[in-house]
């Protein structure tokens, strides 16, 4: 059941109506992105449910970032939780502190 998730506003169409809300956007053990979710046609609710399930789509969402830039860019799996270059070497730092 892992969510990553955090508190907003949202307004109702209607400026006098703001209220704050909880808004989740990543799930499943993989943490995948709701739009990543949405491309690849993964079930939310399989992503927190099934643990197999969340393993493997994390792997199939790993797998086409290898096919799609390794060929490109030596660090391709940053991209799995970075999306801009400057976030991608942060985070790229961060784990090779433990390599």
């Amino acid at each position: 059941n892992a969510r990553g998730c955090h508190t907003g506003l949202v307004d109702e169409t209607n400026p006098l109506y703001i209220k704050e809300t909880r808004v989740c956007s990543d799930f499943g053990i993989g943490q995948i992105y709701y739009k990543t979710a949405k491309a690849f046609e993964f079930e939310i609710e399989k992503l927190l449910t099934e643990l197999e399930y969340s393993v493997e789509a994390g792997a199939i969402v790993l797998a086409d970032f290898r096919k799609r830039y390794s060929h490109r860019e030596e660090h391709w799996w940053t991209r799995y939780n970075a999306s801009n270059k400057e976030k991608r070497k942060i985070y790229q730092g961060l784990v090779e502190r433990y390599l």
